[in-house]
């Protein structure tokens, strides 16, 4: 993984390198200081609107690109996505996905977050080496319609005089159509892109309700686009070693410090780290010199547990998982929090909040479609075993030694002074013979060394098993032979895990939806209280159809992309009535 990492870095000083050989002479700047000029990441997002309610969802899409060039980057395999408070503290985590070059994601907004500004702030991990200026940040305002709503006094809070830096509209280049511009409920759209260039790609359509509510937020709001470029006086230091966070090109990195019960760093401790489930994924990794983990993990999706185990030798070590988002620096306060609204907008809060209630009763099985995840390489760490065997093809015994007595012809239980062991028969050498030492055993990909817990484990509990019953090389672990058993739901089921042994949430990234966003009329027996009828992105330009709601009014049909090059963002009024 190391040598991985370093032709990482290698390649963006390659990169940084030659771009900035491309660079008009600058009399500010050495030739030393073009032969380092910085290879800068930056982030672009698209959100479906900019005021929400809580409870709903925001659906957004990225697109990260260099400073020194416009070109669409995919060298991180993920996003980091926060919501961040008025303190700079985050209140939602989330981690999206790229694919192709860009990436698209949700944030399902808690209902306990109260009325105020938020932020949204989006990195990847390479973005972490050049500081939270380089991060991509985004106000929106939350409204807690299950809470009292602040509503302005006779005299005004200063918060509604703020201005907002209003975006420029470009049309220029792409045209967006419809048959007509008046529509019945439950009616098809059909909405014609056409485009005058090549580079219109990753465009995002949203067509949704306009109100009072919208137009508020664009006349109160704070700058929506917070994004701080760095200056192009911003340079990359030549050396690898000096940029602590690689970008993530295969997979997820994780990191994490082996410590003493004093806090002292403990270097070269062999540690086991499992991701329990139907599939093993085992990893065996060993701290540096100065006690740090590094680990990189394939892509997964959803959330899940992280059990890491020093071995037995070490179980007085204490092992840290650091946190992969950002450490944000916490101040009093970074943008006023406080939000007063126009009494005339509680009639569209409550039109809204009726809307988010009677979604979830009646289509909350559809308001997130999740699709197909990508499938995951279920080939076992050890490859094919010797031997294996489905429990349930066979008379239940009620006690695992019976169990492996009887069925399993590659491993023997024997009774030693401290209890019962096992010992696999080896057929590979000239005279097989049975190990010296017990078998590596996992339950569900956990390594198991208490032997008196599992033997005393319900055998009721077990699905299958395989055995590999030769001595075993995995990274720096040495094993005499594998047994692998797994229970139905891969979770365990109830075993008890040893006291040095820690279990660590881990979220991967998150599984991909759609907004519920029917192509055809719903049964007209069941409400639609849709205010954003439709959400795409990666559109590119051609004909696409949709269906309005029973919610009547004028709607805002938005057609924009992340483009730097040819920025475009063209908007197209419908009624439905």
């Amino acid at each position: 993984m190391k040598k991985e990492l370093l032709a990482a870095w290698m390649f963006m000083l390659i990169v940084g390198n030659t771009y900035a050989q491309e660079q008009p002479s600058n009399t500010q700047q050495s030739p030393g200081d073009h032969a380092k000029y910085y290879y800068l990441p930056q982030l672009s997002i698209q959100t479906d609107r900019v005021v929400y309610l809580a409870g709903e969802t925001i659906w957004l899409q990225l697109l990260p690109t260099m400073a020194v060039t416009t070109e669409s980057q995919d060298l991180s395999k993920l996003i980091y996505v926060e919501i961040l408070d008025a303190q700079n503290k985050p209140v939602f985590q989330e981690k999206i996905g790229m694919k192709n070059g860009s990436a698209t994601g949700y944030l399902k907004l808690p209902t306990e977050l109260s009325t105020g500004n938020y932020t949204i702030c989006a990195y990847t991990n390479w973005m972490k080496n050049f500081g939270e200026d380089c991060f991509f940040k985004k106000q929106i305002v939350l409204i807690n319609s299950f809470q009292p709503l602040p509503l302005i006094s006779e005299a005004p809070s200063p918060i509604s005089t703020i201005a907002i830096v209003q975006a420029q509209t470009y049309t220029a280049g792409l045209s967006v159509k419809t048959a007509k511009t008046v529509f019945h409920k439950r009616e098809k759209v059909t909405l014609n892109l056409k485009s005058n260039d090549s580079i219109s790609n990753n465009l995002m359509v949203t067509v949704i309700k306009t109100d009072k509510l919208s137009e508020w937020a664009a006349n109160t709001m704070l700058t929506p686009d917070l994004q701080k470029n760095m200056s192009k006086g911003k340079l990359m230091d030549t050396n690898p070693a000096a940029y602590l966070f690689p970008p993530e090109i295969n997979g997820q990195l994780i990191k994490g410090k082996v410590l003493s019960k004093a806090g002292d760093p403990l270097p070269n401790i062999p540690v086991l780290v499992t991701i329990p489930g139907k599939n093993v994924r085992l990893y065996a990794i060993e701290s540096d010199q100065d006690g740090n983990l590094d680990l990189e993990i394939p892509v997964l999706n959803g959330n899940m547990d992280l059990i890491v185990q020093p071995l037995p030798k070490d179980s007085t070590a204490r092992i840290v998982i650091h946190s992969p988002y950002h450490e944000h620096k916490v101040a009093d306060s970074v943008m006023p929090n406080e939000v007063r609204l126009n009494p005339d907008l509680i009639a569209d809060i409550r039109e809204r909040h009726k809307a988010l209630q009677v979604q979830l009763a009646y289509h909350n099985d559809s308001l997130s479609t999740i699709l197909n995840a990508p499938p995951l390489d279920s080939t076992q760490f050890f490859g094919k075993p010797d031997e294996k065997f489905n429990l349930d093809d066979y008379n239940r015994f009620t006690t695992i030694e019976e169990v492996f007595r009887e069925y399993v012809g590659t491993i023997m239980v024997q009774k030693h002074k401290d209890g019962l062991h096992l010992h696999v028969l080896d057929k590979g050498l000239v005279t097989p013979r049975f190990s010296d030492y017990d078998p590596f055993i996992m339950l569900d990909g956990v390594p198991i060394f208490n032997f008196n817990k599992f033997f005393k484990f319900d055998p009721f509990k077990l699905k299958k098993g395989a055995v590999i019953a030769h001595t075993y090389f995995y990274n720096n672990l040495q094993v005499d032979g594998i047994l692998s058993l797994q229970t139905y739901n891969g979770d365990l089921d109830g075993f008890p895990l040893e006291p040095y042994v820690s279990v660590h949430s881990f979220n991967g990234i998150q599984l991909p939806r759609t907004p519920f966003s029917p192509q055809q009329a719903i049964n007209k027996r069941l409400p639609d209280q849709r205010s954003l009828i439709y959400y795409a992105p990666n559109v590119l330009p051609g004909t696409l159809d949709f269906y309005t709601s029973d919610v009547t009014g004028n709607y805002r049909i938005s057609v924009q992309n992340l483009n730097k090059e040819n920025p475009m963002n063209t908007t197209l009024e419908i009624k439905v009535e």
